[in-house]
């Protein structure tokens, strides 16, 4: 017996059109020297005293990071290493945000007027 074969039409798909994509601005870069010139304006410092102070508290930073250890930085939060490329020395790190949410905040032991 024979079987007849029937050949089925294919639809050829319209192509979709692609979405529209905003194109995303760069982000701010603060460097060093834009770092220290907030930390003196926040603090009243001059630049002489805050620099080796900033200066310091990056290699200590660095440290740590590099030993692989945990950070918890109030008020920024906490900073994991969560890979590391010993070939090129690039670390993966992950910054979870202090949460800073009225109900969840710690009461401050005391009043500024105490």
């Amino acid at each position: 017996m024979a079987t007849k074969t029937t050949a089925r039409a294919t639809k050829a798909k319209a192509p979709q059109p692609e979405p529209e994509v905003e194109p995303k601005e760069a982000p701010e870069v603060t460097k060093l020297p834009d770092l220290v010139d907030m930390v003196v304006e926040a603090t009243g410092k001059n630049r002489k005293e805050a620099r080796p102070i900033i200066d310091a508290l990056l290699v200590a930073i660095q440290a740590r990071i590099t030993a692989g250890d945990d950070l918890i930085l109030p008020p920024l939060g906490r900073l994991r290493v969560i890979k590391r490329n010993d070939e090129n020395g690039v670390v993966t790190l992950k910054l979870r945000p202090q949460n800073t949410d009225a109900k969840t905040a710690k009461k401050a032991l005391a009043d500024d007027e105490e």
